[in-house]
């Protein structure tokens, strides 16, 4: 005859251990089957950098837009890592994210974040106002100088730009989506309404590391 074996009883202690080890086990599960979603956009914004292996600095600009999404420039060295995260998941998972990287100087610089807007770099603390106009082939008509607004740390941001560059390949006109190339004048002012600083320029071509949905 075949003896059962008997399961030991749990104390009520060993009870709540066992519980707790469940819902553990189905909350993993639940993260997983979300894509891992972190507590804020900056530290997903932070997980796909190293995702792509690139270098991280420090983020000096971050902005939420009337989606679900935040840009993000951080500065590493001669270059901006530029983002845009809509969730808080990891990449391939519920969401459109993007990540490029873009050159700067030590001087003022221009970092493309789509066709409409635009941050620059290295501003001087000095400035009270910021303006900045674009020129050449562009698809659409600019409505003259854009004035920036202080996001701190030296950085300025710019939108409505319109600045979208008229491409036209085998007769037909296209639109790049972009502000890579656009030829620019940024001009300077102190708080007294003084011009600080004019500069004019290209804005740099920038290379993206990912294009997800």
């Amino acid at each position: 005859m075949k003896r059962k074996l008997k399961m030991p009883r749990l104390s009520r202690k060993g009870w709540v251990v066992r519980n707790l080890l469940v819902c553990l086990a189905l909350l993993a599960v639940l993260w997983a089957r979300y894509g891992y979603p972190l507590p804020t956009y900056e530290m997903n914004f932070r997980r796909m950098e190293r995702l792509y292996m690139l270098p991280q600095g420090e983020v000096v600009f971050r902005r939420g837009t009337w989606l679900s999404g935040y840009w993000f420039v951080d500065e590493a060295g001669d270059q901006a890592v530029c983002g845009f995260v809509d969730s808080l998941s990891r990449p391939y998972t519920w969401s459109w994210q993007d990540l490029w990287v873009c050159p700067i100087a030590q001087g003022p610089s221009p970092v493309p974040l789509d066709e409409r807007r635009l941050a620059v770099l290295h501003v001087p603390e000095e400035t009270a106002r910021a303006e900045l106009e674009l020129f050449g082939e562009l698809l659409y008509e600019p409505a003259g100088p854009v004035e920036g607004q202080d996001a701190g740390d030296g950085v300025w941001y710019f939108e409505d730009l319109d600045g979208v560059r008229r491409v036209e390949e085998d007769g037909v006109v296209q639109n790049t989506d972009q502000l890579d190339g656009c030829a620019y004048e940024l001009k300077l002012y102190g708080a007294d309404g003084g011009l600080l600083q004019s500069l004019e320029g290209t804005i740099p071509q920038t290379v993206h590391r990912t294009w997800l949905s």
